[in-house]
C-alpha cells in the first residue's frame, strides 16, 4: 500500500532464522517479485555477496554490480522496492557479516522505505553484532516506524516433547537451551546424547566412507556453500558419495550447489580439521578457483588460509582498491594489513601506489596519524622514482592530512611544492588544478585571504576547461572559503554539495560536506552574535 518496511529478525545462532526465512519465501514466492541473498563468513567479506546472490534472478541488479558502482545499485534496489502491480520482497541472511558497502546500500534504502511497496528483510545473529558493530549504527538510524522486530526465542517443553517425545526432557533443556537446532542435532544422533553440536556432528561426520567425509571436509572451508564444479575439480567426486553425505544428513545437495544445513555445522567440521589438512585444501580450492578466474576477494580468503604468499601479494592490491572503490572501506582496510609484512615484494611504483590507496582507507576511518605516515612514505618513494606528477599528486593529499594533524607550516610547504611540481607538467591539468584548490584552502585556513583568492582564481581557471565535474566540484566547494561574505560563502558550499553528490566523488563529497557543514554552524554564530550584541 506504499508504506514499506524493514524487518528485523534476530535470535542466536541454531534458533530458526534461517528455517523462517525460508518457509516465508516459499509462502509468498508466486505472489510477490522475490529476492534472496546471504551473507558469507569470509576472512574479509566481499563487497556486495548478498546482492551478487539476487543477480542472477533480476537483471537490474546485475547490470548494477557489474558496472561497480554502489549508486546503480541503490537506485535499482529503490526501483525494484517501489513496484506496485507485484511487490518486491528483498531478504538478506546473516548480514551481520556483511561488508560495508552492503550496510550503506541497505541504510539508504531502509530510510526510505515506508514510501515504497516492498519488504526488506534482514536477519541477524545477536551474540555477533556488539554495540559497536557497524549494524547496530544501520539500525538505529531507520525510522522506527518502518521497522518491524521479530526476535525469535528458544522452544517450549510442549515443542520438545512433540520433537522427541521419548526424551528426558529436562535433560534436553540442559543440554540446548531450547535451541532448535541443537535440538535437531541432539535427535538425530543415534548414539548417546553428547554434550555438544559439535560432537552430535563428528559422531555423524565419523560413520561416512572415507571419499565421503572428504567431500565433507572440503566444502566445510567454504562459507555459504561450495559449487558442485568446484568440489569435482578438486576430489572428483563420485555420486554415490555425494548421495551419502546427504543422507547422514551432512549437506544438502542441489544441482549446482552443495552446503551445510547450518553454518554451525560447518563449523564444526571446519573446527575438527588438522592446521595441514586446512592448508593443504585451502591449496587446492584456491588453484581451481584461479584456474577459472574467480573474484580477487575470494582468491585471497583462500590464498590466506592457505598461507599462500604469493597469491596474496598477486591478489591482495587488486582486492584491496576494488573494495574500497565500492565502498568497502573496512574490508579495503583488512586486504591493505594483510599486506604490510610484504610490500618489500612489489616494484617502488606499486609500492608507492597500495601505500597511497591505504592512506586513503586509513583516512576515511578516521586514523589521520596512520594516514600521513603511508602517504609519507609513498611521497619518498615517488621523489626516489624521480616521479613528479605522482609526488605533486601525493604531496597535495599529505598537505591536507598534515593540517589535520596540526602541522600547518610542513602543511603549506607540501601544498606548494605541489603545485610548484605539477606546474612543470604538460599533462597534469586536473591535478594541478586540484592542487591550487587545495593550496586556496590551506591559505584560507590560515586567514591569508589574497593568496587564498589568487590559489583558487588559478584553480577556477584550470578547472573551467576541464569537462570534469568532480574536480569543478571541489574547486567550488573550496571557493566558499575564499568567499568574505557568509551568506554567499553558504550558498556556494550547498551548491558545490549537490554537485559532489551528483559525481559519488569521494574527496568532492568530503569537501563540499566540511565546507556546508562549517558555513551552517557560522550562520547561526554570526546571528546569534548580531541579536544579542549591542549596536555597533
Amino acid at each position: 500500500d506504499g508504506s514499506g518496511r524493514v524487518v528485523l529478525i534476530r535470535g542466536e545462532a541454531g534458533i530458526g532464522k534461517s528455517s523462517l526465512l525460508a518457509e516465508f519465501t516459499a509462502r509468498h514466492e508466486g505472489e510477490v517479485h522475490l529476492l534472496s541473498g546471504t551473507c558469507d563468513d569470509l576472512l574479509t567479506p566481499r563487497p556486495f555477496e548478498a546482492f551478487w546472490d539476487m543477480a542472477d534472478d533480476d537483471p537490474e541488479i546485475l547490470a548494477a554490480l557489474e558496472a561497480e558502482d554502489q549508486r546503480d545499485l541503490f537506485r535499482a534496489l529503490t526501483h525494484l522496492l517501489d513496484r506496485r502491480a507485484r511487490p518486491t520482497v528483498i531478504v538478506i541472511d546473516d548480514i551481520h557479516w556483511a561488508d560495508q558497502a552492503t550496510l550503506d546500500v541497505v541504510k539508504r534504502v531502509g530510510r526510505r522505505i515506508d514510501r515504497m511497496h516492498g519488504l526488506l528483510v534482514l536477519a541477524f545473529r545477536d551474540e555477533d553484532t556488539p554495540p559497536e558493530h557497524p549494524l547496530r549504527a544501520v539500525i538505529g538510524d531507520l525510522p522506527p516506524r518502518s521497522m518491524l522486530r521479530i526476535s525469535l526465542e528458544p522452544l517450549n517443553p510442549g515443542s520438545l516433547a512433540v520433537l522427541a517425545p521419548r526424551a528426558d526432557l529436562d535433560e534436553l533443556i540442559k543440554l540446548t537451551g531450547g535451541n532448535p537446532l541443537l535440538v535437531t542435532e541432539l535427535i538425530q544422533s543415534d548414539t548417546e546424547v553428547p554434550v555438544s553440536i559439535a560432537d552430535a556432528v563428528l559422531t555423524r561426520m565419523s560413520r561416512l566412507s572415507d571419499d565421503a567425509r572428504a567431500i565433507v571436509e572440503l566444502v566445510s572451508l567454504l562459507p555459504g556453500h561450495c559449487e558442485r564444479w568446484l568440489a569435482d575439480t578438486c576430489l572428483s567426486i563420485d555420486p554415490k558419495d555425494l548421495g551419502e553425505c546427504e543422507q547422514r544428513g551432512l549437506l544438502i545437495v542441489t544441482a549446482d550447489r552443495l552446503a551445510f544445513r547450518h553454518e554451525l555445522i560447518r563449523r564444526a567440521i571446519e573446527n575438527s580439521l588438522s592446521s595441514s589438512a586446512r592448508i593443504s585444501l585451502n591449496g587446492q580450492l584456491l588453484r581451481a578457483l584461479e584456474d577459472a578466474a574467480a573474484e580477487d576477494s575470494r582468491l585471497l580468503h583462500h590464498a590466506e588460509a592457505a598461507g599462500d604468499t604469493d597469491a596474496l601479494v598477486k591478489y591482495g592490491p587488486v582486492a584491496a582498491r576494488k573494495a574500497a572503490a565500492l565502498g568497502s572501506n573496512r574490508e579495503a582496510l583488512s586486504h591493505y594489513h594483510a599486506l604490510e609484512a610484504h610490500l618489500d615484494r612489489y616494484q617502488p611504483l606499486e609500492r608507492a601506489s597500495i601505500l597511497e590507496g591505504w592512506s586513503t582507507a586509513e583516512d576515511v576511518s578516521g586514523n589521520i596519524a596512520r594516514a600521513r605516515d603511508l602517504r609519507e612514505a609513498a611521497t619518498e618513494v615517488h621523489r626516489d622514482e624521480g616521479d613528479y606528477i605522482r609526488l605533486g599528486m601525493c604531496l597535495r593529499r599529505l598537505s591536507g592530512l598534515r593540517w589535520r594533524m596540526k602541522l600547518p607550516e610542513q602543511s603549506t610547504e607540501s601544498a606548494a611544492e605541489a603545485v610548484e611540481l605539477l606546474s612543470r607538467a604538460e599533462t597534469s591539468s586536473r591535478e594541478l588544478a586540484l592542487a591550487y584548490a587545495s593550496q586556496a584552502f590551506n591559505h584560507a585556513l590560515h586567514g591569508e585571504t589574497a593568496l587564498a583568492q589568487d590559489a583558487h582564481a588559478s584553480a577556477e581557471r584550470i578547472s573551467s576547461d576541464l569537462a570534469e565535474r568532480d574536480v569543478a566540484a571541489y574547486v567550488l566547494a573550496v571557493g566558499s572559503w575564499t568567499e568574505p561574505d557568509e551568506e554567499k560563502a553558504l550558498g556556494i558550499a550547498r551548491a558545490a554539495q549537490a554537485l559532489a553528490d551528483e559525481t559519488g566523488a569521494e574527496e568532492a563529497m568530503t569537501m563540499a560536506s566540511v565546507a556546508r557543514e562549517a558555513w551552517e554552524a557560522a550562520t547561526i554564530i554570526i546571528a546569534n552574535l548580531d541579536a544579542n550584541l549591542p549596536p555597533g
